[in-house]
């Protein structure tokens, strides 16, 4: 699931001397995911763990999800989303934000700006992944699963399903694809086989 509303990506998330914060979830936020899994206990009564990125949006998403299924939540730094410019850059890539006349991905698949490069997420990811999948298989038997963490990682998700099915696809080129035709709202839930 994609986390709640979050102060992200705005000025404010940036601060005087060019450091993203990390601002947690809005009351809006934080009402969404109360809403959520109110909402959607059949879908979920099968999670047995909850797998979260370690930005404080997500992680105050899965812990209101966790108390509300009593799970456990095992935050994974590698569900990050796409490592940003930190310092003076950061606010010189905020500013170029407001200004492009292209969606950020377009900024951001191609490494530009001080962006982590796309291959390496791609690959992060997917190591990430099966790393989660090989532990759930180990510890407990196949059982439901629930990723807490950010569009970017579902869009990684699509790409190396894509590529699974169709090794020749040029990872880019799918990205790309997979970026226009995916926007998922926040606190949104998806099925998905990993």
């Amino acid at each position: 699931m994609r986390h709640g509303e979050n102060i992200w990506p705005t000025m404010e998330a940036i601060t005087c001397d060019g450091y993203i914060t990390d601002l947690g979830l809005t009351p809006e936020g934080e009402e969404q995911i109360h809403i959520l899994v109110s909402d959607s206990t059949g879908i979920l009564s099968s999670v047995k763990t909850i797998y979260s990125s370690t930005t404080l949006r997500t992680l105050e998403t899965a812990k209101i999800m966790a108390n509300r299924l009593g799970v456990c939540v095992i935050p994974i730094d590698d569900l990050r989303s796409v490592d940003l410019p930190l310092g003076p850059l950061a606010i010189e890539t905020a500013q170029r934000f407001k200004k492009a006349e292209k969606p950020w991905y377009d900024m951001w698949l191609p490494g530009d700006w001080g962006y982590e490069d796309f291959y390496s997420f791609i690959d992060r990811v997917d190591v990430t992944l099966k790393i989660i999948s090989n532990n759930q298989l180990f510890n407990t038997g196949p059982n439901s699963i629930l990723l807490v963490c950010h569009e970017e990682i579902f869009w990684a998700i699509e790409v190396i399903r894509r590529l699974n099915v169709s090794p020749n696809l040029d990872k880019l080129e799918t990205m790309r694809s997979v970026a226009s035709e995916f926007t998922i709202p926040y606190a949104t839930i998806i099925e998905l086989e990993i």
